[in-house]
């Protein structure tokens, strides 16, 4: 049986920061996230998704809002790790606040299992950025992910006639409608 290594690799026993460090200066390696990816591997979502695993300390937590959007490949960048967590999943009041994490009403078919890290379907990130992101920049993020990403009109439009109920859902449909008239 052959092992695999991971696409990407996190400072660990095996390897301290520092000489992660110097692998990258030496172009041996590539940040990514949290993490190294070897120079030779293309960018990917998997790899994205898997360099978010040393930030996440529960696994019941699932990568959400701007962060998916990186996970996804609509943002060059990842500044700070978002969360939320199943209001079924019953996480303690203090791990969620280590982590900053909100609790969501989510059902299973709206999270992606990525290199062993849980992550907003895209269409789910879409409808989330929609309504909770706090600048209205985040119109051009909707815009790339739905030329590039399989997030089709229909599909987001049938997302939001399901969410009438919850919060900030007319700002959504704002933003949706922006979005599409620049794409």
């Amino acid at each position: 049986m052959r092992s695999r290594l991971s696409p990407v690799v996190h400072a660990d026993r095996l390897l301290t920061a520092a000489e992660l460090s110097s692998a990258r200066l030496d172009g041996e390696l590539v940040a990514i996230g949290a993490a190294f990816q070897f120079i030779d591997l293309p960018d990917s979502t998997l790899a994205r998704a898997a360099s978010l695993a040393p930030a996440l300390h529960d696994s019941r937590a699932i990568v959400s809002e701007r962060t998916a959007a990186w996970v996804w490949g609509w943002l060059p960048e990842c500044r700070t790790v978002s969360t939320c967590v199943s209001i079924a999943a019953r996480l303690p009041s203090t791990a969620r606040r280590l982590q900053a994490t909100r609790e969501v009403v989510i059902r299973v078919d709206e999270v992606a299992q990525l290199g062993g890290v849980r992550v907003t379907t895209p269409l789910r990130t879409v409808v989330d950025l929609a309504r909770l992101d706090a600048d209205d920049a985040v119109v051009d993020i909707i815009a790339t992910a739905l030329s590039t990403n399989g997030v089709g009109e229909a599909e987001l439009r049938g997302a939001l006639e399901r969410s009438r109920s919850v919060s900030h859902i007319a700002r959504a449909r704002r933003r949706v409608g922006l979005a599409l008239s620049r794409c």
